[in-house]
């Protein structure tokens, strides 16, 4: 359902800083590579706030947090229930605010063996959205690639 909602959104917002950073930028350039159209935050109050007052309740908030939960994540989650577009929660806790607020909640394990958490299982989670989303519509995920493929090749960003 979540992969659907991000499938037929307007626009997906997706916000996150620190690791979840990462993770933002990741599925926003994934989004745009298949021609969805995606904005990422991943940081700074002003960013948040001008991509949020274009919101609109055809839009989805993707709120990507992990540990500590910023409070523009959570910024986001709420603009999105008041303004009725539907939101998504990426969160390593189910007491996290963002799960408690989003209507699709999800939780990752961030476990690591080094002294900082880890992100596979996050990215993880993020391909499955990627593949549930390309799967829905695969001629015009096809053709966006295509297109893409093209457009690099024809840039000379492609070392061939």
């Amino acid at each position: 359902a979540a992969a659907t909602a991000i499938r037929r959104a307007r626009r997906t917002l997706i916000v996150g800083s620190g690791l979840a950073a990462i993770l933002v930028e990741f599925l926003g350039h994934s989004l745009q590579m298949i021609d969805l159209p995606a904005r990422s935050v991943t940081g700074g109050e002003e960013p948040l706030a001008l991509a949020l007052a274009f919101l609109q309740p055809e839009d989805v908030v993707v709120g990507i947090t992990f540990r500590r939960t910023p409070r523009n994540v959570v910024k986001a989650i709420q603009e999105a229930q008041t303004v009725g577009a539907q939101s998504i929660g990426i969160t390593d806790s189910e007491l996290s605010p963002v799960n408690q607020l989003a209507d699709y909640p999800f939780v990752t394990h961030m476990g690591g063996v080094a002294h900082s958490s880890s992100p596979v299982a996050a990215v993880s989670l993020l391909n499955a959205f990627i593949a549930a989303i390309s799967l829905g519509a695969p001629e015009q995920t096809a053709q966006s690639l295509h297109q893409v493929d093209s457009a690099y090749r024809r840039s000379g960003l492609l070392g061939e």
